[in-house]
């Protein structure tokens, strides 16, 4: 087909424009899932523009089926093959999409100051997706008049990329290719997604292939429908592991790290210009928890931990965090871990978390002031205040504190004890 053709002809070509400053404008009032200058979560950010380009897709690829419908030019003779027909006329309209989508992840990077190749994994994804949706759309336009067959698809792609954020299981949210939840410093997009994405994705490509080529009307109905699911059946055991995010734990080889008085600091790329001031602030704390007598790892990292590493700690900050929050995120990883009971039962040691984090706050360095900004009084009667406890602790023995501290630790790790919240 002749550009002039396409420019006179097609919608696509129209509405790209205004879809592409649609997208930029929403990429402009989107929060990523952290605002450091990361690759992975900028990409994903955006990639949320996929909720309304799809559509967008569907109902432009029916509109061009549509045109061949009222022609009824698919019944007639023709040279070229039908994938190359339907794929002249899909072209432009897949561009449009990738376009749009494309404008909003160089917004996202702009907004977090990171000049870097996007996520090559949520690019493709992205393709697959309007390439998804556009074939079917395309295919409903070949077979339903087109004013019943654009709106059609347009309502049902949206309630596609929209409704599964809304839904149970959890799992159910990343089968539609809008993995934008995706991800934290500490996190990494997780393979398993990205592929039960694409496959249900391609499941729809196929889908939309069998209704355009095969003739008879209820077989090929059929068979894309059977194709369809077949799809789902492949890309649903990929994802039920997963919970709302679609992440993993990231490989920690790609940590910064930096050894002093003992005591070793790692941080992500995305933190590493502050790593001196890190380890500084962290050096710092571990000295005055090891003073007043605690027992506290000599390494710290960002990476996700397990308790195999007893001497290892993890936390984590922003590049905002002062101060006061990067040792209130050193404190918070020297509690226990949350006990899986926790998630299925009482978990009485909950009442004691705040107050042990209170502690190792105060006695890591922590200013009153600060304290007083993170553990404000519960309000509920009889309830003591994290502070209240803190000064009964101040005046309390060091054997008086090394009990209370022991009983409140077991509490939080298990939920089969009461924690013992006022030290004597």
């Amino acid at each position: 087909m002749r550009l002039r053709t396409i420019l006179r002809v097609q919608p696509a070509v129209w509405l790209g424009l205004p879809l592409i400053v649609l997208s930029a404008i929403y990429a402009l009032g989107y929060q990523p899932a952290t605002d450091d200058p990361y690759g992975v979560s900028l990409t994903a950010a955006g990639t949320v523009t996929l909720g309304f380009v799809a559509p967008v897709c569907a109902a432009l690829a029916a509109w061009e089926g549509g045109r061949l419908r009222r022609a009824d030019w698919w019944t007639l003779p023709h040279v070229r093959p039908l994938a190359m027909v339907a794929g002249a006329l899909l072209a432009p309209v897949i561009v449009a999409g990738m376009l749009a989508v494309f404008a909003a992840i160089i917004v996202e990077f702009a907004k977090g100051g990171l000049l870097a190749v996007p996520d090559l994994r949520l690019v493709v994804l992205s393709l697959f997706v309007s390439g998804g949706h556009a074939m079917v759309g395309f295919a409903v336009g070949l077979r339903v008049p087109v004013v019943v067959a654009a709106p059609s698809v347009l309502v049902a792609s949206y309630l596609w990329m929209a409704f599964p954020r809304a839904m149970e299981p959890l799992w159910l949210r990343h089968l539609n290719g809008s993995l934008s939840s995706c991800c934290l410093p500490q996190d990494d997009l997780a393979l398993s997604a990205v592929l039960a994405a694409a496959m249900v994705a391609l499941g729809m490509v196929a889908a939309g292939g069998v209704l355009i080529a095969l003739r008879g009307r209820w077989r090929n109905v059929v068979i894309g429908l059977g194709v369809l699911v077949a799809s789902f059946g492949l890309a649903i055991p990929l994802v039920s592991g997963l919970g709302p995010d679609p992440v993993v734990a990231r490989n920690p080889d790609s940590l910064v790290c930096r050894a002093s008085s003992g005591v070793t600091v790692c941080v992500w790329p995305e933190h590493g210009e502050r790593l001196e001031e890190v380890a500084g602030i962290t050096t710092r704390a571990v000295e005055r928890w090891r003073a007043v007598g605690l027992s506290v790892p000599s390494s710290y990292r960002e990476a996700r931990v397990t308790d195999a590493d007893p001497e290892t700690s993890g936390f984590g900050f922003s590049r905002h965090s002062s101060q006061a929050d990067i040792l209130h995120a050193l404190a918070y990883g020297l509690l226990p871990a949350w006990p899986a009971c926790a998630e299925t039962g009482a978990y009485p040691g909950f009442d004691a978390r705040d107050p042990l984090h209170a502690w190792y706050d105060a006695t890591g360095g922590m200013s009153k002031a600060d304290l007083e900004q993170r553990f404000p009084p519960s309000g509920v009667p009889g309830d003591p205040a994290p502070l209240e406890i803190l000064n009964r602790l101040s005046a309390a023995t060091p054997e008086e504190r090394a009990d209370w501290l022991a009983d409140n630790l077991a509490a939080v790790a298990s939920c089969d004890r009461e924690p013992q919240l006022l030290p004597p």
